[in-house]
């Protein structure tokens, strides 16, 4: 691929990378060492257990976005925060958020689809602890799905490419029907 010239790899949010796809890009990276290839890893933050190993390398610390960034995402995400807060919900968003933008982004999609319980949910969660502020998000979001979240559980593990007949299979006490419809269901 680089034979016309140099490319840029990018490999988002790492922190997230599993056990055999951190071996993957390992190798991958191995591979591609001597190429002319700029490879870029995110994660917030950057785990010392996922840090590649290899000559020539350089960690940036990706830092939190400050409040106005923050701010500007959060209205540009939910234009209508004021509807369920104004500026109290922009500061309640940016620190359940920690400035972290996929919190943002989730928080903001969350609150946009249940406006009047927004508020109250994130003003419960507003804890020290961010992943617990943005897994109770995501868990209110799944639980809108009803048995469809359990057909999302199982793609999630899959992976980005499966078909129906694995996620079937990975669900043997859900009728083939209900996993066809929660399909149907999750991709509207």
């Amino acid at each position: 691929l680089c034979a016309t010239g140099p490319l840029m790899l990018v490999v988002e949010d790492i922190n997230w990378i599993d056990p055999t796809s951190l071996q993957l890009l390992s190798h991958a990276l191995r591979a591609i060492e001597s190429l002319p290839v700029l490879v870029i890893l995110t994660a917030r933050p950057f785990p010392e257990d996922r840090r590649p190993d290899l000559p020539n390398t350089r960690i940036m610390p990706l830092r939190p976005l400050d409040r106005k960034d923050a701010h500007e995402v959060i209205i540009a995400k939910f234009p209508r925060h004021g509807e369920a807060g104004g500026a109290a919900m922009l500061e309640l968003v940016e620190q359940v958020s920690a400035g972290v933008p996929l919190y943002i982004e989730e928080i903001c999609q969350w609150a946009s689809e249940n406006l009047q319980s927004a508020r109250q949910a994130l003003a419960k969660n507003r804890s020290p602890n961010r992943l617990s502020a943005f897994e109770a998000v995501v868990a209110a979001r799944l639980a809108q799905l009803g048995a469809a979240a359990d057909v999302a559980g199982a793609a999630a593990v899959a992976g980005t490419r499966f078909d129906a007949s694995l996620l079937r299979e990975a669900l043997p006490g859900m009728a083939a029907s209900d996993v066809d419809a929660a399909i149907e269901d999750l991709l509207k």
